[in-house]
């Protein structure tokens, strides 16, 4: 799957090339080759700041900014962008977003998630039940993600690797018949 980067900003392209440059990135220098793209051509990074008109366009895009704002991320994602963030996230961040974007989840940054989850007043459909099927540490790994926390936040908490808490997550997920971070954080508000 091909990785694209959309900004006019050279601070940027530069920044976000060194921390995803194992991914081999494609840069789009203006903006008729970002228009050229199909709606299923790979990963689009982008900057909201440089290119609004293009956020809902793509499968999988990645909308990036300066100033993120909560209402802003809320529209974004109901319009199908499947991560929202600064556009100056850590090497780390940045590269959880594109992970879990290329994952077929969706990735955002834990005041958005706070916001969202504050904001819901219905939680998700779920077997009866679901939640007590989880052991000690899973019960532990959905209660910390549902406070915002990430992956690496999380394994420190807990003392265990951040791949322990992946494997964790996907056993939950289907335990609990969530599909993703925002769905298990909506179940978990109800414990």
């Amino acid at each position: 799957m091909g990785l694209y980067l959309a900004t006019l900003d050279p601070v940027l392209i530069k920044r976000w090339r060194d921390i995803l440059h194992g991914y081999n990135p494609c840069v789009l220098y203006k903006e008729e080759e970002l228009k050229s793209l199909g709606a299923d051509t790979g990963m689009v990074i982008l900057s909201i700041d440089d290119y609004p008109d293009y956020t809902a366009r793509f499968q999988r895009c990645i909308v990036l900014c300066s100033e993120p704002r909560l209402r802003e991320g809320k529209r974004l994602l109901a319009a199908g962008v499947k991560a929202y963030g600064n556009a100056y996230l850590s090497s780390e961040n940045l590269k959880s977003a594109v992970e879990t974007v290329r994952s077929g989840n969706i990735w955002i940054y834990p005041d958005l998630m706070h916001y969202l989850i504050g904001g819901i007043g219905e939680t998700v459909e779920v077997e009866d039940g679901a939640v007590q099927k989880l052991s000690k540490k899973q019960l532990e790994v959905a209660r910390l993600l549902s406070r915002g926390l990430g992956n690496r936040e999380i394994a420190r908490q807990m003392g265990i690797t951040e791949r322990t808490v992946k494997s964790h997550l996907t056993s939950i997920y289907e335990k609990t018949g969530t599909r993703d971070r925002v769905s298990l954080a909506l179940l978990m508000k109800r414990f």
